[in-house]
């Protein structure tokens, strides 16, 4: 039996496990319900339906990767500015070597005009890898 959820309420959960850092926010789906969890040390308990105590411990439960888990964070930069940018390779580099990484690659890529085709790239292969994730996992996406 296919699990069948909405991409959107995928995304959604994918998104707000990747708002932080790796293992902060965490999100589950349940084979049974197809339901979607929340669990974060920032939200109240009213905010979202939280994990049974047993999520980690059992098999009913999907655990939504975080953008590292598929390679969409330094790997997915490093990606683009080899395609477009390969001249700043070490720059870039270099700024992932320090907080606010993030924050000067988007300078660089604002003086190179290339911030909308970033968020393009960044978006078009989210939405892939993520629903390779789903066929991967035996999720059913609804669109």
């Amino acid at each position: 039996m296919a699990i069948k959820v909405k991409y959107d309420d995928i995304a959604f959960a994918f998104d707000f496990v990747s708002s932080d850092r790796p293992y902060i926010n965490e999100a589950y789906l349940s084979k049974e319900t197809e339901t979607l969890y929340y669990d974060s040390p920032y939200a109240d308990d009213d905010m979202f339906d939280t994990p049974p105590e047993n999520v980690i411990s059992t098999d009913d439960y999907i655990q939504i990767p975080h953008k590292n888990d598929l390679n969409l964070g330094y790997r997915l930069v490093r990606t683009f500015v080899r395609i477009h940018i390969p001249e700043e390779m070490s720059q870039v580099a270099l700024f992932f070597n320090a907080p606010g990484a993030y924050a000067r690659f988007k300078d660089l890529l604002k003086r190179e005009d290339l911030l909308q085709e970033w968020y393009q790239f960044e978006a078009d292969r989210t939405e892939s890898k993520l629903r390779s994730w789903c066929e991967l996992k035996g999720i059913e996406l609804e669109d």
